[in-house]
């Protein structure tokens, strides 16, 4: 009976109902480039390749679609915290990163539509290209590598994460043709192991009689 009195004269906590605004009406195009690391309609045309992102859900105001791509852009262009990101479109630190979680999966789906290694008739065309640049014959790419930091993983693998400077990280490799556009990645290795993917890939050009140039760090 005391209990029940208890919340009886609890003070009731008013809801708080969240403008959620379009950022995209809010914002100048460069201002969203500046934030989101793409423009306007390069936004709306990814949203339009995603499944429906809608949330069914009995509570209101659930996080339209574009809010949560907006999230998860922000984040990936920024390397901010959750509880930062869902400031920025007033939603919870928890809500930000279900929309960071469900929406990179997604994104990254789509990968193999834009990423794919040339051949045939375009592997002709990009070596002739390379060629252009610099007279150098038979380069399919230019290779590179980097280091994304993680969170220390837990296991008995943990060691094998530890890179070369001390930290915990994914070792990244990327393969790019003369105009920039990304044609390879290979992440799935830990920080201190060298990418067998690159020796398998140098092998297999080598017997082609092609090459890839590796970019060299400026000291």
């Amino acid at each position: 009976m005391a209990a029940h009195q208890r919340i009886a004269n609890r003070e009731r906590v008013p809801r708080n109902f969240r403008d959620r605004s379009n950022p995209l009406e809010d914002l100048s195009a460069s201002d969203i480039f500046a934030r989101y690391r793409f423009h306007p309609d390069t936004i709306m045309d990814l949203l339009r390749q995603l499944p429906d992102l809608s949330t069914h859900t009995k509570r209101n105001l659930p996080i339209p679609p574009l809010l949560q791509l907006l999230v998860t852009l922000r984040f990936l262009g920024t390397g901010a915290t959750h509880i930062l990101v869902g400031d920025d479109v007033k939603i919870s630190r928890s809500t930000a990163g279900r929309c960071i979680r469900q929406v990179s999966a997604l994104i990254a789906n789509l990968a193999p539509n834009y990423i794919s290694f040339p051949r045939g008739d375009q592997a002709r065309q990009v070596m002739l290209e390379f060629a252009h640049i610099a007279g150098f014959p038979k380069v399919l790419g230019c290779v590179d590598g980097t280091h994304v930091r993680i969170t220390k993983p837990s296991g008995p693998q943990e060691a094998d994460f530890v890179n070369r400077k001390q930290y915990h990280s994914l070792n990244v490799q990327m393969v790019c043709d003369p105009a920039f556009k990304i044609t390879s990645i290979c992440c799935n290795w830990p920080g201190e192991k060298f990418l067998k993917h690159s020796r398998m890939l140098c092998r297999k050009l080598l017997t082609l009689n092609l090459v890839l140039l590796e970019v060299m760090a400026m000291p």
